[in-house]
């Protein structure tokens, strides 16, 4: 019997050159690198995406804060839990506020810290009148993200601004809690600040115990030649016309006119 003979096809079980150059590392490193341009597009596209990325996980947790602030509102058990164990050394809500169980739900989420509860009252403003209207869960989120905070925000601040105007402004006695304190203490610094102005008055130093007069050390820039002072002599009385530019040590003083006194004629 003519034994059977095997043949194999051209380069079976081997690879090809073309196959190994594909696999070749080196080919991979001779791609040319990123310009700095295309660097910065590829950096701000990166950015677009955190920054999405972030907003959305904002909104998640406004929503899970306005569940979690509906559910204290139902039940004053928890509700007085919270309020007695939850803050630490931050001033925690009354039990009797526990109509504003959302709101002090956002305020705990952000966080202390005047820049936080700003924000927290911020976010409270964009869901507010949303919450109120029945919205929660997927469909509160779903408008959070279709309208925005900002303009949600606006649109709250506008209806209390309307209901103020028509005297309904009591319903919202709570809201503007932390602006208010919050422009109250921008006051009374503004108020300490002056009061700390006054008191450390530029010219004391330099100021004799029981004398009136007292020496201000003064820069004057003169507008021309002719404005300058130092073309009267020394005792000579005169008039100068000046603009303070900077109230200082020193004083800096814009010169627009200098011209001598002449006293009255004798009439004796």
């Amino acid at each position: 019997m003519a034994s059977a003979s095997t043949s194999k096809k051209p380069n079976e079980g081997h690879t090809s050159s073309a196959d190994e150059k594909s696999d070749n590392p080196k080919k991979d490193a001779s791609k040319k690198p990123l310009t700095l341009t295309e660097q910065m597009m590829a950096l701000h596209k990166s950015f677009k995406r955190r920054r999405k990325a972030h907003r959305k996980a904002v909104r998640s947790d406004i929503v899970k804060a306005v569940g979690i602030g509906l559910a204290l509102k139902k039940n004053k058990k928890q509700w007085k839990d919270f309020c007695e164990n939850a803050w630490g050394e931050t001033k925690p809500p009354k039990e009797d506020q526990i109509d504003q169980a959302v709101r002090y739900a956002i305020k705990y989420m952000v966080g202390p810290g005047e820049a936080a509860q700003k924000k927290a009252s911020f976010y409270y403003n964009a869901v507010a009148t949303l919450v109120e209207k029945g919205l929660t869960g997927k469909a509160l989120k779903k408008r959070l993200k279709t309208d925005g905070l900002k303009t949600l925000a606006a649109e709250h601040a506008n209806r209390k601004k309307e209901k103020k105007e028509d005297g309904d402004a009591s319903q919202l006695p709570e809201e503007n809690n932390f602006e208010k304190k919050s422009k109250a203490h921008k006051a009374a610094k503004a108020e300490s600040d002056k009061k700390t102005e006054k008191a450390r008055d530029l010219d004391q130093p330099n100021r004799a115990a029981g004398n009136t007069t007292f020496t201000w050390e003064a820069v004057m820039k003169c507008k021309n030649s002719k404005a300058s002072p130092t073309h009267h002599k020394e005792g000579e009385k005169i008039k100068i016309t000046a603009t303070i530019e900077k109230v200082g040590v020193p004083l800096m003083l814009l010169v627009h006119k200098v011209k001598p006194i002449v006293p009255p004629a004798d009439k004796g």
